[in-house]
């Protein structure tokens, strides 16, 4: 589970330039544990949606010389949430925003 927070802090903190908003809710309902991690200066389109947790994606705005990485932190959070039994959804994106959603069942780990 810690991993899977890193993952998503990390590329919310890469993708966010110095003057945009990073909220982070973490929500507790019924049987299930909700996190929610929202870049508000995200350049993400609509259309790349689909793609994010793909291993190696990396969307048009990462292939500056500026954002470092591989490609594989959203498909690594990906495969962490699938083993704990639970969802992860880029539900949303305006163009400026980005909103990531993990749902997990309660009590499946600690971090």
């Amino acid at each position: 589970m810690r991993q899977l927070v890193t993952v998503l802090m990390d590329n919310a903190l890469k993708y966010c330039p110095e003057h945009g908003d990073i909220y982070v809710h973490l929500e507790h309902y019924g049987k299930n544990v909700q996190l929610t991690i929202t870049n508000t200066a995200s350049n993400i389109s609509r259309n790349q949606l689909p793609h994010l947790f793909e291993r190696f994606y990396r969307g048009d705005a990462s292939h500056s010389s500026q954002t470092k990485g591989y490609g594989i932190g959203l498909s690594i959070a990906r495969a962490v949430t699938a083993a704990h039994k639970g969802r992860i959804a880029a539900p949303s994106s305006d163009g400026h925003s980005l909103t990531i959603t993990v749902t997990l069942p309660s009590g499946t780990a600690r971090l």
